[in-house]
């Protein structure tokens, strides 16, 4: 299903650019959650981290995806293409 939504609920250490600037979107941003998730299993951090959820929207549109130690380059590749921004 690639409805477009706008819905805009949500943890903002998952949530995608597109749900943060309350954008239309579709089940593309689950992907980014997937990012996410494995990056947060293989750190056991967050790739974009603040003390707000606005501080964690503007460090998830400016900053690269961080490297995380001891993974290989092919596993870091796959983090940042699915925490790519996508068109819907």
């Amino acid at each position: 299903m690639t409805q477009a939504s706008t819905y805009g609920g949500g943890t903002a250490n998952y949530m995608s650019p597109e749900i943060c600037q309350q954008e239309k979107h579709c089940n593309k941003v689950d992907i980014w959650a997937i990012g996410i998730i494995l990056f947060y299993m293989l750190s056991n951090s967050f790739p974009f981290e603040g003390s707000n959820d606005k501080v964690i929207y503007h460090n998830m549109m400016s900053k690269p995806v961080p490297q995380i130690n001891n993974v290989s380059t092919r596993t870091m590749e796959l983090i940042k293409n699915l925490l790519r921004i996508r068109d819907v």
